[in-house]
């Protein structure tokens, strides 16, 4: 087992509504409307207007609370791993339908209030993500993730597999690049390369989960800035607390198991806008749907390449 608290702790109400979240992520009030969240800095926008697209309207929340991410170790890990993200949560009014899960992110990012506030980076490179999204949407792209996994055991056969040691050091191997990618470490080949032996040790499914996506994308940093850690210990750590930061959870009143209640989209491109530099697997644009609270997460990383 990994050396720490690996079942999330959450704040459950006496209501059977299902309506507590994990007990680090935001408690945002109603009145509070978007924080952009980079590993440099935090940027503030006042506005509290909510527009409305459609059948839905959306308000930015400028004073979203991502203590995760707002954690001083994490922000100091994900600046030595030259991490730059941007981060920012909107409200909606209507309730969301996951059947509508297309008209629902056409909508959002056709918002006033999302193309003001939500930022992607349009030269690849170690920047932070600093332009807004212009341009005419005609079709987004997008799949589904899952977000199942409610406790940090998903990780423990990245230890019965050898890819550690005991005391949690990751193992080093030959230096190996494959679409400008470093992939020095036994870690870092079974999270991306096909063809390793310990490729499989998560399936297909489970590479599908909200969670599985931001490990791995910490562990690769940001490309050539990145200065890596030794041990798996701060990736695990630091995992937990932004994906805490990016859904909500419950407890199941009948069975009394944990349950995620947001729903995350992996948007790959977006038609009529540039979305990211350059199409690479270690981008990211997550669309994460509180469904309790009517909040979404938009989070966005450009892998930025081994280049200085």
């Amino acid at each position: 087992m990994l050396p720490m608290d690996s079942q999330f702790k959450v704040n459950i109400r006496s209501s059977s509504s299902c309506a507590s979240t994990f007990s680090k992520t935001t408690d945002e009030s109603e009145s509070s409307d978007v924080v952009r969240i980079h590993t440099s800095s935090t940027q503030i926008s006042s506005d509290r207007k909510i527009q409305e697209v459609g059948g839905y309207t959306f308000g930015a929340l400028p004073d979203a609370k991502f203590l995760g991410l707002r954690d001083k170790k994490n922000a100091d890990m994900l600046r030595k791993w030259g991490v730059k993200l941007h981060v920012s949560k909107y409200r909606f009014s209507e309730a969301f339908d996951r059947n509508d899960a297309s008209i629902f992110l056409s909508e959002l990012i056709s918002s006033q209030e999302f193309r003001k506030h939500a930022r992607r980076s349009v030269r690849k490179g170690h920047h932070t993500p600093t332009q807004t999204l212009e341009g005419k949407l005609r079709r987004v792209i997008f799949q589904e993730l899952k977000t199942t996994v409610t406790n940090m055991s998903f990780f423990d056969r990245i230890k019965d597999e050898g890819l550690v040691t005991s005391s949690n050091k990751i193992r080093g191997c030959f230096d190996e690049i494959m679409d400008d990618v470093t992939c020095n470490t036994l870690l870092r080949k079974a999270l991306f390369d096909e063809n390793d032996e310990h490729y499989e040790i998560f399936s297909d499914s489970e590479r599908s989960e909200l969670i599985f996506k931001l490990f791995r994308l910490l562990v690769f940093g940001g490309g050539g800035m990145c200065q890596y850690d030794d041990s798996l210990t701060p990736y695990i750590n630091t995992c937990k607390d932004i994906y805490k930061d990016m859904v909500s959870v419950c407890r199941n009143a009948t069975t009394g198991s944990l349950e995620v209640k947001t729903h995350t989209y992996s948007i790959t491109d977006i038609d009529g806008i540039k979305l990211f530099p350059e199409k690479h697997d270690l981008n990211a644009c997550y669309v994460c749907v509180d469904t309790m609270r009517r909040y979404v997460t938009y989070f966005y990383f450009s892998w930025p390449g081994q280049a200085w």
